[in-house]
């Protein structure tokens, strides 16, 4: 069943609402500053007719929507390939050491622009060059990284879209309570190489805590690793498993919710991608057009604009998304209030 997408849920926000009256002031400003910021008139190329922008880009194979996401959302302001704009696409499985090599390779091949998803691939470009400009999309919290100096004043040569995914794991742990409150021992992974991940596990020991469960944490820097976390996970007894957000889960993600599942644990993630591949709970931004709307930033960079001077934006909607056919294949009932409370239900 597909439901309208975007609200915060009443019901998910009785526990939550002074986090997000704390936060409201401050996204409403930078909302307002990041929408004067990239408001403007289209003629992108008035300044340099005729020039082929060259834009180079790092990701990852299983994040090959999101480039595509991107793209499109250049294509909306009038860049097309092989008459304005030209592509270096590159893309791994996630490894760190790749990410540095191609991100030194764009840099050397001085590329216009250099275009990055996630965390790791941001922080590649950040170390390869201090010049060239690089807009970013889905990176977990850029100032805690230190890719920018603030959300409202990036300076440097870096801007773009950020997830903000550490300040709303308390709702997912929610959510968890909401429809398996017998759930008492969570495990949690994550990537101890991912910035991003050290900064979400403070919210995710805090949500814990709120509700009353146990955590404990695992860390895994490469596939090889997961078998070794899921054992301790096991010998703990775990009976959920929460994925902090990284790169290297994103890209695995169909071997870890497989995994997952031959325990029987529930799963909650911060993106509709890991329900779509069998994971149970989602509850964040839409991947998708968080990579659509960067493109703003790159059209506003070749039109004049210092990256620097650009506010990083933040997500105003959240998706709530459950995979109630993977809940049944591990004999797991979901309460039929929560079903219709979210946006999407895979049956």
């Amino acid at each position: 069943m597909n439901r309208k997408t975007g609200h915060v849920h009443a019901g998910l926000r009785r526990r939550v609402g002074t986090d997000d009256a704390h936060r409201s002031t401050r996204r409403k400003l930078l909302l307002a500053l990041g929408a004067v910021a990239l408001a403007a008139p289209f003629g992108s190329f008035a300044q340099q007719p005729g020039k082929v922008w060259r834009v180079g880009s790092l990701g990852v194979t299983a994040g090959r929507h999101l480039y595509a996401a991107f793209v499109a959302g250049m294509a909306d302001l009038g860049y097309v390939e092989g008459r304005n704009v030209h592509y270096d696409k590159r893309e791994s499985d996630g490894n760190f050491e790749t990410f540095a090599k191609d991100a030194r390779a764009l840099a050397e091949a001085r590329v216009d622009l250099i275009w990055v998803g996630g965390t790791p691939a941001a922080m590649a470009a950040q170390k390869a060059t201090a010049t060239i400009p690089i807009v970013f999309a889905l990176v977990a919290d850029p100032v805690y990284s230190k890719l920018i100096h603030s959300l409202s004043a990036p300076g440097g040569n870096l801007t773009g879209m950020t997830l903000l995914l550490a300040e709303i794991w308390t709702k997912r742990v929610e959510i968890l309570n909401e429809i398996f409150p017998k759930v008492r021992r969570i495990g949690v992974l994550h990537n101890p190489l991912d910035s991003s991940n050290i900064a979400q596990l403070p919210y995710i020991r805090e949500g814990a805590k709120a509700f009353g469960k146990e955590v404990m944490i695992v860390g895994a820097t490469k596939p090889e690793e997961f078998a070794a976390a899921f054992a301790q996970l096991k010998t703990w007894r775990a009976q959920a498993l929460l994925t902090a957000e990284s790169t290297l889960f994103f890209q695995n993600r169909q071997a870890l919710i497989e995994a997952a599942a031959k325990n029987h644990w529930p799963t909650v993630h911060s993106t509709k991608e890991y329900v779509d591949a069998g994971g149970v709970i989602a509850y964040g931004a839409d991947y998708v057009q968080n990579c659509r709307d960067s493109a703003a930033y790159v059209d506003k960079i070749f039109r004049g604009a210092k990256p620097g001077d650009l506010p990083v934006q933040q997500p105003t909607k959240y998706e709530f998304v459950l995979n109630l056919k993977a809940a049944k294949a591990m004999g797991l009932t979901i309460p039929q209030s929560i079903l219709l409370r979210a946006d999407r239900v895979i049956e």
